[in-house]
């Protein structure tokens, strides 16, 4: 239990000293400014986000969950010997969704031919497939001077 010194001290209002309130003071200074920053730039929408980076731990842990189930489901069937040819079609599954989602060269080039590994030229959740879906120019997505520039 509580002495009456302490209870006094517990119901009192608490006493800054000038170090604290400076400390106070520059960190709500701060906070205030970190909102300024955020209102001038916030950055990307929540789906663009979403899409371009965020969404890439959700697919990756469906992935891990689809295979798993793959795995406990031919155990449970006895028959373990088939899981190997089955999780290796769906890990190429997996690798084609993830590059058709989020694939990005790290060298564009201009003469691109699908491929059973790279099935488009910029993924669909990538800053530079939306600029082409909306109807920009390769060489407006492409980084580099634009050929048509020179003669």
């Amino acid at each position: 239990m509580a002495s009456p010194q302490q209870s006094a001290k517990i119901g009192a209002p608490r006493e800054y000293d000038s170090d604290e309130e400076v400390s106070v003071g520059e960190r709500m200074d701060r906070v205030a400014e970190e909102k300024r920053q955020a209102l001038l730039d916030p950055g990307p929408p929540w789906k663009e986000w979403f899409l371009y980076s965020g969404a890439k731990w959700w697919v990756g842990l469906g992935f891990l969950i689809v295979d798993v189930w793959i795995l406990v489901t031919w155990i449970e069937l006895g028959a373990a010997i088939l899981f190997g040819p089955l999780l290796v079609v769906s890990l190429y599954l997996e690798v084609l969704l993830y590059r058709y989602l989020w694939y990005r060269p790290s060298e564009p080039s201009r003469n691109f031919h699908a491929s059973w590994f790279t099935p488009v030229r910029y993924g669909r959740w990538t800053p530079e497939g939306g600029q082409l879906r909306a109807g920009a120019s390769l060489t407006d997505v492409e980084e580099g001077p634009n050929p048509h520039e020179f003669l």
